[in-house]
């Protein structure tokens, strides 16, 4: 098995650490598309409060997510042939996580 150079392990143990702080204070990560605010439920406040972008990862049982996989659902309104009018229109999106966050290397 090879072992990776001081250096680049202290890059990603440092990288790591600071995901780690990211989740824990619960950094949100904005998206626009087409010029269009992206959106999520935050079902922990309220089942219809709507917050700007998504959480970086989570906490769940002592171990922490990444959010690296998005769902998006695109809202459009119908503007009678017009594709200029973008004033009601939004996007939502969720976020999922597959990848389990460790701040201990195997």
């Amino acid at each position: 098995m090879s072992r990776l150079p001081n250096n680049k392990l202290q890059k990603q143990y440092c990288t790591l650490q600071n995901l780690n702080e990211k989740i824990d204070q619960k950094y949100r990560v904005r998206l626009i598309l087409d010029n269009l605010p992206v959106t999520t439920y935050d079902l922990e406040e309220n089942p219809e409060s709507v917050r700007p972008g998504y959480e970086v990862g989570y906490e769940k049982d002592g171990k922490r997510y990444v959010n690296n996989h998005l769902m998006f659902k695109i809202l459009v309104h119908q503007t009678n042939g017009q594709y200029t009018k973008a004033r009601e229109n939004m996007a939502e999106i969720e976020a999922a996580a597959i990848v389990e966050v460790s701040s201990t290397s195997s």
